[in-house]
């Protein structure tokens, strides 16, 4: 767990860069409480339009698995299904595009529906 060095090469930095990502991941990774502003910059930085659509955030040869610290959600859009893990539900329905028809808590090996007027926090 942690933020890994994925990319070896003499440009890669011996430590991680400073960034938002990674200093929001290491906040949840030691159990801090994020706001609202934080849990969605979260999702926008993995699910957002102009990113990898990935739980893997990666910048300058290192990368943080967001699935490592935040809960799965199981999200049905057109009528396909797709994983994403995210601080909340709240914030992942601000970062995927497109009308959600249903998402899923996955809750140790249930998922538990999630209502948009539910309060996830």
């Amino acid at each position: 767990m942690g933020i890994h060095q994925f990319a070896f090469h003499a440009r890669v930095p011996a430590e991680p860069p400073e960034c938002e990502a990674f200093t929001l991941y290491r906040r949840l990774a030691a159990g801090g409480t994020l706001s609202r502003e934080d849990k969605d910059r979260i999702a926008q930085l993995c699910y957002g339009v102009s990113t990898s659509h990935s739980s893997t955030y990666q910048r300058g040869g290192w990368e943080c698995r967001f699935a490592e610290v935040c809960p799965c959600y199981i999200v049905q859009q057109g009528g396909q299904l797709a994983y994403y893990w995210a601080p909340d539900a709240t914030s992942l329905r601000t970062a995927l595009y497109g009308r959600i028809e249903r998402m899923f808590k996955v809750e140790g090996n249930r998922a538990v529906e999630q209502n948009e007027d539910e309060d996830d926090e």
